[in-house]
């Protein structure tokens, strides 16, 4: 059941997010037909009140809704005789609130008969990501009264929902009151209460139950994943549920006063966690954090961390931080009975759970009771008023001496000091690979359960070292990885990862990459693994290693190949490393590389040659172009080319030529950084300049003046030589060569002659 349970949570947490919004219109609603993947939308409060009209389609919020005081005044769309909103009846669709808000709703429902208060009457259903927010609910009958602010009776499914404002259920036979639903035989996950939570009736002999999520929580109904932060009064009462009765509660936790105060009741139950645990009813990784609190002026009052009653049923994995205490005003008051853990646990010897009715449970508050009669009884424990069976693996730090106030079983009670509360060597029996985590790094000391904690972690993380590739049929094992985890408070921690619990079954015979959606440390987060089979069907290469060419003997290189192994229609990356490669050493010419992996393989081919270039070197690295119309004319430089064979190496020369230069652009006059000389694939960095061809520019400083004339008459004397980007601009006249006419024809330029 509770892994169950956490699946389902987490699935919850996922499924239930905004679904895209219709663009058809279907009155009487803004959009949408109705069906699953096209709900209803809704944007008003008249068009929510119609959904009673259409109760087992599916609908889903556009935006908040508000109700004004106008709405339920005299004449008001919703005032109905004083009585304000008519809860929905017999709901079975679906309702998305989308994560808005329901504000200022006012529901009072008075009935001679049974009497159902909240947004919705009976709920078969499924009603998620709602908010309702300073919500008045009332149920008010002479029989049964169910109150409850999304539905006052649940047998479908609440899941991602908020409540806050009042919640009560009164003048009734038997009264059930409770933040989300007033009764739950469904399933409730993922909700938190602020409500404040009442039921009371003239009748102080019946049942009445008060829970911050469920009043009665019932017939195998499932409460997980909630919190209640609102007040909670009632004759029974408890933080999640008032009454706990053949059914499960886990992964919740109290943080709302309970019974700071109440009213003339004969018998007085106060829980952390439910009021009564019953009839086979299972209270389960669970933590409550404030004060639980008895007073009564009659018969009896009870009051425990966890639970007041546990009767027939199981406490397991749960620990209480919040002060107990029962209270008596009057004389009458027989007995009180007080426990940092349960009030009153009984269970019949032929009971399942009588050798371990509770177990793996702990107490840090303080327990108290106060009397006003000296001859009442008091039964006051760390862990227990009272019990006539086994608790195990029970601990406690508290201000009393005894475990178990009425000193039965006190040898089940382990007392601790404080000290030793923060060594997981102190708690025996407790499960600190998957149910429980002790890290004073969070700022917590004591012992906290993984799903639910009292110092949450800020961040899991599986790091990279852990193995998340496994065959088909196998369990995924975690083992010897590691796994990050974040606190609020700046500290982190790096644990095995096989401490991570993992809530959603992989499926081991589906090849291919699964989602795990996990939790440590409180926090839920998500990775990926996979499933491959032993042998592939084949591998592929995606891309070949970036170099080809080799010299005869060197040693292949494949840092940058990418392989993957085929399984059924699943590509899966694999490294080089785990394949086995085969080739010819001794070949020359094309060569095949053969890749071998667990009975597949495929190849490549290189060239293996006597010898190979290893390096360039220019012999300068300033390169000067000349640009004559589409030309570019180039002084003579030489590149240094590196060989290597397989007896040594040798080098040679190589003028580099305009079609070798890259990475820079032809049209651009000037010096431009970091272009390319390329030969045979390999390249070697330069600058370049260029410069615009300029007729009797003998000397390439872009001006014509009589430098030039004495360098062409030096020239033509042979005295010197002319740059090879430049001898074009010597000949002058355009004659292919460069003479004496080219001289003659410069001097009259410069007389301004020619």
């Amino acid at each position: 059941m509770f892994k169950k349970v956490l699946s389902f949570v987490i699935v919850c947490c996922l499924i239930f997010t905004s679904i895209p919004l219709s663009v058809s219109a279907a009155a009487p609603f803004e959009s949408g037909t109705g069906s699953v993947d096209d709900p209803y939308v809704i944007a008003t409060a008249m068009q929510l009140d119609k959904i009673r009209n259409y109760s087992d389609s599916h609908f889903i919020l556009k935006n908040d809704i508000e109700f004004t005081e106008e709405d339920f005044s005299e004449n008001g769309n919703f005032y109905n005789d004083s009585c304000g909103w008519i809860p929905i009846k017999n709901f079975s669709g679906s309702l998305n609130g989308n994560g808005f808000t329901i504000a200022y709703l006012y529901s009072y429902v008075e009935s001679k008969y049974t009497a159902y208060a909240g947004l919705i009457a009976e709920n078969s259903g499924t009603v998620s990501n709602l908010n309702l927010y300073e919500c008045y609910v009332v149920a008010d009958s002479l029989n049964d009264a169910y109150a409850g602010a999304i539905a006052a009776v649940n047998t479908g499914t609440i899941t991602q929902c908020y409540s806050h404002g009042y919640v009560y259920s009164v003048k009734a036979y038997s009264a059930f009151a409770g933040g989300i639903c007033g009764k739950n035989t469904g399933t409730v996950s993922i909700c938190v209460n602020y409500a404040m939570i009442d039921s009371e009736g003239e009748n102080f002999a019946n049942d009445y139950y008060s829970g911050g999520i469920a009043g009665l929580n019932t017939s195998e109904g499932i409460l997980t994943y909630c919190y209640n932060y609102g007040y909670i009064y009632g004759k029974t009462a408890g933080g999640i549920a008032g009454n706990n009765d053949g059914a499960y509660i886990l992964i919740c936790q109290n943080k709302g006063i309970i019974n700071k105060q109440t009213d003339g009741y004969f018998s007085v139950c106060s829980g952390g966690i439910a009021g009564r645990n019953e009839n086979g009813s299972l209270i389960q990784a669970c933590i409550n954090s404030t004060s639980v609190c008895v007073i009564t002026d009659y018969e009896k009052a009870v009051s425990g961390g966890i639970a007041g009653y546990n009767i027939n049923s199981q406490i397991a994995d749960c620990y209480n931080t919040g002060n107990i205490s029962s209270r008596s005003l009057a004389a009458e008051v027989p007995s009180l009975y007080t426990g940092g853990i349960v009030g009153i646990n009984q269970s019949d010897e032929t009971n399942e759970f009588f050798s371990e009715s509770i177990y793996c449970v702990y107490n840090t508050g303080e327990t108290a009771i106060n009397i006003y009669n000296s001859a009442t009884k008091k039964y006051r424990g760390g862990l227990a008023g009272d019990t006539n069976c086994h608790l195990v693996n029970a601990y406690y730090v508290t201000n009393i001496a005894f475990g178990v106030g009425s000193k039965s079983f006190e040898s089940d009670a382990i007392y601790l000091e404080s000290s030793q509360m923060s060594s997981p060597e102190s708690f025996k029996g407790f499960d600190f690979d998957n149910m429980w985590w002790l890290h004073t790094e969070s700022g917590y000391l004591y012992p906290q359960l993984t799903l639910i904690s009292e110092k949450p972690a800020t961040g899991v993380s599986i790091m990279g070292n852990t193995n998340t590739v496994f065959y088909v049929g196998n369990e995924p094992d975690f083992s010897g990885g590691t796994m990050s985890v974040h606190f609020e408070n700046g500290k982190s921690l790096y644990l095995d990862a096989s401490k991570l619990i993992y809530v959603t079954e992989p499926d081991i015979n589906k090849i291919g990459e699964q989602t795990i959606y996990a939790i440590y440390a409180g926090h839920p987060f998500q990775f990926r693994i996979t499933y491959i089979k032993e042998n592939p069907d084949s591998i592929v290469i995606n891309k070949l290693p970036d170099k080809l060419v080799y010299l005869r003997g060197e040693e292949l290189d494949l840092r940058w190949i990418s392989l993957s192994a085929i399984y059924d229609d699943f590509k899966y990356f694999i490294n080089v490393e785990e394949a086995d490669v085969t080739y010819d050493k001794n070949a020359l010419g094309d060569v095949e590389v053969t890749i071998n992996y667990k009975g597949a393989s495929t190849s490549f081919n290189i060239n293996v040659v006597s010898e190979i270039i290893t390096r360039i070197t220019p012999e300068s690295t300033s390169i000067v172009l000349q640009k004559s119309g589409d030309n570019l004319i180039m002084d003579k430089n030489v590149l240094t080319v590196y060989y290597k064979t397989e007896t040594g190496g040798y080098q040679k020369k190589v003028n580099i030529t305009p079609d070798m230069l890259i990475q820079y652009d032809p049209n651009k006059l000037g010096w431009q950084s970091s272009a390319l000389v390329c030969y045979e694939g390999y390249k070697a960095f330069v600058d370049i300049c260029i410069t615009e061809c300029k007729p009797g520019d003998v000397n390439g400083d872009t001006t014509v003046d009589t430098a030039d004339l004495a360098n062409l008459k030096l020239y033509l004397a042979q005295i010197k030589t002319l740059p090879t980007a430049f001898a074009i601009s010597a000949d002058f006249d355009g004659s292919s060569k460069v003479d004496t006419t080219d001289l003659a024809t410069l001097k009259l330029h410069l007389a301004n002659i020619r």
